[in-house]
C-alpha cells in the first residue's frame, strides 16, 4: 500500500490530487503507481479516468484517489464508517 499527495507534504507532484491511495504488490509498484495516477489528476473530472488507468496495470489491486470532496474507489478498498471521540 503507498499514498501519494499533490497538496500534502514536501514531495515534488505534477499533479494535485490530495491524496492517491494504491493497493498492490510489490510495494515499489505501488509507490510507483500512486505517484503516476497522482500525476494525472488535476481536477475532479480527472478521478474516474485516473482510476481506470490504475486498474490496467497488473499487480494493482485496489484505487482510492481524492479531490477536495470528491472520491473515486475501485478494487480492495474497503470503506468503513468511524465513530468520532464525542460518539458521533
Amino acid at each position: 500500500i503507498c499514498t501519494s499527495s499533490g497538496t500534502v507534504g514536501p514531495s515534488l507532484s505534477f499533479g494535485t490530487a490530495d491524496a492517491v491511495v494504491i493497493l498492490g504488490y510489490p510495494a515499489a509498484l505501488a509507490d510507483a503507481v500512486a505517484t503516476r495516477i497522482g500525476n494525472l489528476i488535476r481536477s475532479e473530472e480527472d478521478l474516474m479516468k485516473a482510476t481506470e488507468v490504475a486498474q490496467d496495470i497488473p499487480g494493482v489491486t485496489g484505487v482510492l484517489a481524492i479531490k477536495n470532496d470528491t472520491m473515486s474507489a475501485w478494487g480492495a478498498v474497503e470503506l468503513v464508517p468511524i465513530k468520532r471521540r464525542n460518539g458521533s
